[in-house]
C-alpha cells in the first residue's frame, strides 16, 4: 500500500546548509571575507596617511615616516634605570609641586644655618626633615621607583630602533613596530641634561639618552626643528 509523502518540517535554512549554500547574504559576505554592511569604509584613524596598512606575515620595519626628500635619521637606544631616574627627576622637579618643594627645602636649610642655635630641638628637627625631604629623601624614592618601572616592563629589555623622517618618527623593537607618530603630535622636546625627552603628552614620552645618540644628535635635532612648530624643541647647546 503506497503511503503519501509527509510534508517536510525542515526549515529552509537547514536545507540550504545541506546543499552547501549560505542561509543569507550576511553569511555569504562573511564566508567571502567581506561584511554584510556593504563596502569597507575608509580608515578613521587620523594617522592613516602616515600609518597605512601593516604587511601580513613577517613583521617589517616600515618607513612611511620618510618624506619625498628621502631624508632619514636612524638610531637605537636602550633605556635603563639611570635614564628612567633622570626623566622622573626632571618630571617631578619641573612641576609646580616640585618647584615649591625645592623652595621649602632651600628655605629650611637657610633657616637652620642662621637660627639653629636660637631654636628649640623640635623646630630644628622639623627644619632638618623639610630640608632633607626634597634634597635627599625624594630622590631616593624616585630612584627606587625608576628601578621598579624598568624591571616591571618587558619593553625595556631590548633596545628601541628609531627612524626619523620629515613626516614623523617610528619606533620598532626586535623587528616589530611599536608606534608611528606624525610630527604634529609632538608637543614638546626637552633636555634633562642627560636625555632628550619627546613628549606626546605629559605622561606619554620617549626617552633618548644623549650619550647613546651623540653621533646623531645634531641630525636628530635638525629633523625635529624643521618639522615641528616653533618653540617645540628647547634643548641645551
Amino acid at each position: 500500500m503506497a503511503m503519501e509523502p509527509k510534508e517536510s518540517t525542515r526549515k529552509p535554512e537547514d536545507i540550504a546548509k545541506d546543499n552547501g549554500k549560505p542561509e543569507n547574504m550576511a553569511q555569504a559576505a562573511r564566508e567571502d571575507g567581506g561584511s554584510e554592511k556593504g563596502p569597507e569604509r575608509k580608515d578613521d584613524n587620523p594617522f592613516a596617511g602616515i600609518i597605512g596598512k601593516r604587511d601580513k606575515g613577517r613583521t617589517i620595519v616600515r618607513t612611511e615616516v620618510v618624506g619625498e626628500d628621502g631624508r632619514r635619521v636612524d638610531f637605537s637606544v636602550k633605556v635603563g634605570v639611570k635614564e628612567m631616574f633622570d626623566f622622573l627627576m626632571y618630571y617631578n622637579y619641573h612641576s609646580v609641586g616640585g618647584a615649591l618643594g625645592m623652595l621649602i627645602s632651600a628655605c629650611s636649610g637657610v633657616a637652620l644655618l642662621m637660627f639653629h642655635r636660637s631654636l628649640d630641638s623640635l623646630t630644628n628637627t622639623i627644619l632638618v626633615f623639610l630640608f632633607l625631604i626634597y634634597i635627599v629623601i625624594n630622590p631616593i624614592m624616585i630612584r627606587v621607583r625608576a628601578g621598579k618601572q624598568i624591571r616591571s616592563s618587558a619593553i625595556f629589555e631590548y633596545p628601541m630602533d628609531y627612524i626619523l623622517g620629515s613626516k614623523g618618527f617610528n619606533v620598532t623593537q626586535q623587528g616589530k613596530e611599536l608606534i608611528r607618530v606624525p610630527w604634529e603630535d609632538v608637543y614638546r622636546v626637552r633636555d634633562t641634561g642627560n636625555c632628550l625627552i619627546i613628549y606626546l603628552s605629559r605622561v606619554n614620552v620617549y626617552i633618548l639618552p644623549k650619550d647613546q645618540i651623540a653621533s646623531k644628535r645634531a641630525d636628530i635635532l635638525q629633523m625635529m626643528r624643521e618639522n615641528t612648530k616653533k618653540g617645540t624643541v628647547k634643548v641645551r647647546r
